[in-house]
């Protein structure tokens, strides 16, 4: 539905739908059209099961994309992974190095982080760069390690488990819109 919007070109003697047309330019010309809203992501929902719940169409995930500039492809892998995806990506991407429970950092009592930080079991509450002889104190106080994984859950969290969307009961509406600005042209 939408490709069809975006004109054809031809490659590798094939006509296809010109998808290297930005559809950030298209959205900005309409975005104030509309009230959009934020959507808490439940883990192991799809994008297009998402799409369905709100629209009552999968095939609407783009909008996803439209929306959020994070998502960079309607969903299929810019989304939020569960439990079991985030492990095996943590695993697969410090595989060179680490394991997912290794620490990745700590956080202090500000929330401040710190990496390749250490102390010493007779003294808990001190902490100095691992790699200094020296031991200067860097900081004194509760410092909280943080793995591998959950600095990824964190991050997969913060970019995928809040979402902009269309309000259900306009999406007709901006679908509409979105095709004509695309038919526009830049």
């Amino acid at each position: 539905m939408i490709l069809s919007a975006y004109g054809t070109i031809t490659y590798d003697g094939i006509e296809i739908a010109n998808i290297l047309k930005c559809p950030a330019v298209y959205f900005d010309r309409m975005k104030n059209k509309y009230q959009y809203v934020t959507h808490r992501v439940e883990y192991g929902i799809r994008a297009d099961y998402l799409a369905y719940s709100l629209y009552g169409n999968s095939n609407l995930q783009w909008i996803f994309s439209v929306l959020n500039p994070q998502i960079k492809d309607g969903g299929f892998n810019d989304w939020l992974l569960n439990q079991q995806e985030l492990y095996e990506y943590t695993k697969h991407k410090y595989s060179q190095y680490a394991t997912p429970d290794d620490i990745h950092h700590h956080e202090d009592a500000d929330g401040r982080i710190w990496y390749n930080v250490t102390n010493k079991e007779d003294d808990p509450f001190r902490w100095f760069n691992a790699d200094d002889d020296g031991e200067e104190t860097l900081y004194t106080g509760v410092m909280i390690p943080r793995s591998n994984l959950e600095y990824e859950r964190d991050l997969n969290d913060d970019k995928f488990k809040i979402i902009n969307i269309v309000q259900p009961n306009d999406i007709n509406n901006f679908v509409v819109d979105f095709i004509d600005e695309v038919r526009k042209g830049e």
